[in-house]
């Protein structure tokens, strides 16, 4: 078990912005949140997600 917090903080983020993504994310039928669980229920979707979003250019980056 893992604070969401911490979750975020691990992965760069607010709490904040880490909510905003799981509720889009449980729309999508991508997770499902049980309790203090996160399962992924379609793991093909998120990893297409995830590669997209790897081929964006980061703002600012070129810095």
């Amino acid at each position: 078990s893992i604070p969401k917090s911490v979750l975020a903080s691990e992965l760069g983020t607010r709490q904040e912005t880490l909510s905003r993504l799981f509720a889009k994310l449980r729309k999508t039928g991508v997770l499902k949140v049980q309790g203090k669980q996160i399962l992924i229920e379609n793991p093909v979707i998120l990893r297409k997600l995830f590669e997209e979003n790897l081929s964006r250019p980061v703002p600012g980056g070129d810095r």
